[in-house]
């Protein structure tokens, strides 16, 4: 409790970034998510961390940017905290990458597994109003007007 006390009122910040300062890394192969060809990387933190984790990194192997993350944290963030396992999936919205799922899996004393997903929805970019259609199950993204932007409306032939 002590660490999200002082994080959250700014005393402590620790560089957690994705980089090879902070992680060792190693190619496990290639993999398909989606619409995303994505090569697989381990992740090992160079230094026990609660900031840090230890797990897989999808990445896209065109434009080099995270798919997805999944692991848990290299230190213990609590003391009632068993085990913290995460998954964190991101996807391309126009010309940028944002995140748009988290799933949090936490063995927590006394209380058992529980579960905390987050669904992230993008309203608009820089002022740029965003609307969301799904035919065919398919999401697909236009965008305003403003950003003269428009992308399919249906899947790509295949």
């Amino acid at each position: 409790m002590e660490s999200e006390v002082s994080t959250a009122i700014g005393q402590e910040h620790r560089d957690s970034s994705i980089t090879p300062a902070n992680y060792r890394f190693r190619v496990l192969g290639e993999e398909d998510l989606g619409v995303h060809h994505c090569v697989v990387v381990e992740a090992l933190p160079r230094r026990k961390d609660e900031y840090l984790f230890e797990g897989r990194i999808w990445i896209d192997s065109i434009a080099f940017a995270i798919v997805k993350i999944a692991g848990h944290p290299a230190g213990y963030p609590s003391l009632w905290i068993r085990r913290a396992n995460f998954v964190r999936e991101y996807d391309k919205i126009g010309d940028f990458w944002f995140p748009v799922r988290d799933e949090t899996f936490v063995d927590v004393k006394l209380y058992g597994r529980k579960t905390l997903t987050i669904e992230h929805r993008i309203d608009s970019i820089n002022g740029a109003k965003i609307v969301v259609m799904e035919p065919r199950d398919l999401p697909t993204v236009e965008f305003a007007a403003a950003m003269n932007l428009t992308l399919p409306l249906s899947p790509p032939a295949r």
